[in-house]
């Protein structure tokens, strides 16, 4: 076996000899991310690496672990842990767009309910 280190997470992986020039990552996870577009922007050191998914949300490893980088610049702005509960909206539908003035904490249920109203208009009144 054959040390080698991941280009995404950078942590040390093992493997045979004969996958020395086909293995490039440690884990699924870092494989599919090396398979999507890379991101520029990093926010402090703890920012390793972060790429574009094919959802449209950007990804980031803070710490060694894979975080949608939308929901970090929240919690890191307000000093806060969001729960499961809470959504991180892009009021300009950018996905991409994650700078603070874009993004706005909502419930779940408040998120579902912004979205119907801004994909079927007519139904507004009848769900007030």
């Amino acid at each position: 076996m054959i040390e080698k280190i991941c280009e995404i997470c950078k942590k040390q992986f093992k493997v045979y000899k004969y996958r020395l020039n086909t293995a490039f990552t440690c884990s699924d996870k870092c494989r599919q991310a090396r398979h999507s577009v890379p991101m520029k922007k990093h926010y402090d050191k703890k920012v390793r690496n972060g790429w574009t998914g094919y959802n449209g949300y950007r990804y980031i490893f803070i710490d060694g672990k894979m975080v949608l980088e939308h929901r970090y610049v929240v919690e890191n702005h307000f000093k806060i842990k969001l729960t499961g509960q809470q959504n991180v909206h892009h009021i300009n539908h950018n996905r991409t767009d994650n700078r603070i003035e874009n993004l706005e904490i909502m419930s779940a249920s408040e998120h579902s309910r912004m979205h119907i109203f801004e994909s079927r208009p007519w139904e507004h009144y009848a769900l007030s």
